[in-house]
């Protein structure tokens, strides 16, 4: 009912004055909706193939998808494996490889 008669639904439909808030949740929804799409996962009220993705995912891993995309949209999550780097500074404790010693 929720995606189809629920009252945000037909007032989002319907052209006209703008949406009444009546509630908290109200809101919330109608923010969580304009965030989907300024970040172009819902472009004219359609799903591009991210916010496909993201209507086919269950509810509590939509974060992490969300995360996701925006890492691959940034670059910072590519196909390329992680190695660890020796950038980070003596003073930062960063997990090396196990030696001989450390395995006995």
């Amino acid at each position: 009912q929720f995606e189809t008669l629920g009252p945000l639904f037909v007032q989002l439909n319907t052209p006209g004055p703008e949406t009444a808030v009546e509630s908290v949740e109200m809101l919330a929804a109608l923010v969580h909706f304009r965030v989907l799409e300024v970040l172009e996962y819902f472009p004219e009220g359609q799903p591009s193939f991210q916010g496909g993705a993201l209507q086919a995912t269950p509810a509590k891993f939509q974060e992490g998808i969300i995360t996701a995309f925006l890492m691959l949209k940034f670059g910072v999550l590519d196909d390329e494996p992680y190695s660890p780097s020796d950038k980070f500074p003596p003073a930062v404790p960063y997990p090396l490889e196990p030696t001989e010693a450390d395995r006995h």
